[in-house]
C-alpha cells in the first residue's frame, strides 16, 4: 500500500494508506510516509470475513476486460456468485453485463459506468470504515 490512498491485500488481510482529497492533507500523508524509520508498519488494516472476501473476489474481477470467472468463484468459495450476489443477475438483465459460459463481463455500457457500479458490491460496514479513516 504505497502511496497516499494505496491499499493492498495479503490474503485476508485487507491494509490502506491514509488518503484526503485535499491537497494540503495530502502533502502530509506523503511527508509522514517518507519520514518513516519502518515502511512495513500496518496502520490501517483488518481481516475481511469471508462475505468481505467474496465481495472483494467480485469487485476485483468483474471490472476488470476479462471478467468474472463464474466457476473460479464456485471453486474458491464452495458457492454461487449469482445467488450469492443478486445484482449480478440485475446487472445481466440492465444489459451493463453478459454471461459468455462461465464468465460475466461487462458490457460497454457497464464498463463506462464501472465506477458507479462498482460500489454496489462494497458492504456498508466496508464503507464505514472508509469514512472513519477520511
Amino acid at each position: 500500500a504505497l502511496g497516499a490512498g494505496g491499499r493492498s491485500y495479503l490474503g485476508n488481510l485487507h491494509y490502506c494508506s491514509p488518503w484526503s482529497s485535499n491537497l494540503q492533507t495530502s502533502r502530509k500523508i506523503i511527508q509522514a510516509f517518507i519520514d518513516s524509520p519502518d515502511k512495513t508498519v500496518i496502520h490501517h488494516g483488518y481481516l475481511l470475513p469471508p462475505d468481505e472476501m467474496k465481495r472483494r473476489f467480485i469487485i476485483k474481477n468483474l471490472f476488470f476486460w476479462q471478467g468474472l470467472s463464474l466457476s473460479d468463484y464456485q471453486q474458491y468459495f464452495a458457492s454461487d456468485a449469482l445467488r450469492d450476489f443478486p445484482d449480478l443477475e440485475r446487472f445481466i438483465q440492465q444489459g451493463y453485463c453478459y454471461q459468455n459460459g462461465s464468465r460475466l463481463r461487462l458490457t460497454e455500457t457497464g464498463m463506462a459506468l464501472s465506477d458507479c457500479l462498482a460500489p454496489v458490491f462494497v458492504s456498508p460496514e466496508v464503507m464505514l470504515r472508509e469514512n472513519r479513516q477520511r
